[in-house]
């Protein structure tokens, strides 16, 4: 009689590779369609108008390009004098003939805040772990929700406030701590550990 059990092992080997790779491209594609939703929202709420924009942030990656820092003398008070690398890739796209679509630029800003969003989505997956399929989901889906609703989210979308800029180092730092702690990698602690770290630092520069 032929031994099947090998033969069986690596068929429920091979069936759980496939499921796995199967549920990392399920999530993977989740996380694009946030991101992607996160730009219609914010094409949807329109262009960037608040006073902000008009004070300093456009101003302050000017000021940077054009060496104007000696010359011009606080136009824009103290803000004027903020660090202006989260400015750069907005003044970027206004500075290209995307100027002349400003919905697709609010949509280009909106997907790169709804990051965001993807960062809550996959934190709520590493925190919230009932045993419950339904409950477990069900709980995932209304944190995220709350999460991605509330008014430091919708209203800042898609905006020059760069509130949704530093919150993605924050909750990306945040999100490797987290699957440090899950990891059966002893070995590779301290490089996520030096990750995280590294995501922390660009968010306080």
């Amino acid at each position: 009689m032929i031994d099947q059990q090998p033969a069986i092992e690596g068929w429920k080997g091979q069936s759980s590779f496939t499921g796995a790779l199967f549920k990392a491209w399920h999530f993977r594609l989740l996380v694009l369609l946030i991101c992607i939703s996160a730009g219609f929202l914010s094409a949807i709420l329109g262009p960037d108008n608040y006073w902000d924009i008009r004070f300093y942030h456009l101003y302050a990656p000017w000021a940077y390009l054009h060496d104007r820092y000696l010359y011009d003398v606080g136009p824009a008070q103290e803000q004027g004098f903020l660090n202006p690398t989260a400015d750069l890739f907005f003044f970027g796209l206004i500075s290209s003939p995307l100027n002349d679509f400003p919905r697709i630029v609010a949509f280009i800003m909106g997907t790169v805040h709804g990051i965001n969003a993807a960062l809550m989505f996959a934190i709520a997956r590493h925190v919230l772990r009932p045993l419950h399929p339904l409950e477990r989901s069900t709980l995932r889906a209304v944190a995220w929700f709350i999460g991605a609703s509330g008014a430091g989210f919708v209203s800042l979308l898609g905006t020059t406030t760069n509130d949704l800029i530093s919150s993605i180092f924050v909750l990306g730092s945040l999100l490797g701590v987290l699957r440090i702690a899950e990891s059966a990698s002893a070995g590779r602690t301290w490089l996520g550990f030096a990750g995280s770290g590294l995501w922390s630092v660009s968010e306080s520069d």
